[in-house]
């Protein structure tokens, strides 16, 4: 049984997380579990911060 389709890369997963920063549902691939996020804002913050 398939619960959702990832934003990034369209993967069906059984097992979806949300963003807590954009709300995009994404694949465990596409998640950063320490930072509570998908992939595309841990990255965007990371570059924010350095800046």
């Amino acid at each position: 049984m398939i619960s959702a389709l990832c934003n990034i890369c369209g993967k069906a997963t059984k097992q979806p997380h949300s963003c807590t920063f954009c709300g995009a549902i994404v694949c465990h691939d596409h998640y950063n579990v320490e930072m509570g996020m998908c992939l595309n804002c841990a990255q965007r913050l990371r570059h924010i911060k350095k800046v």
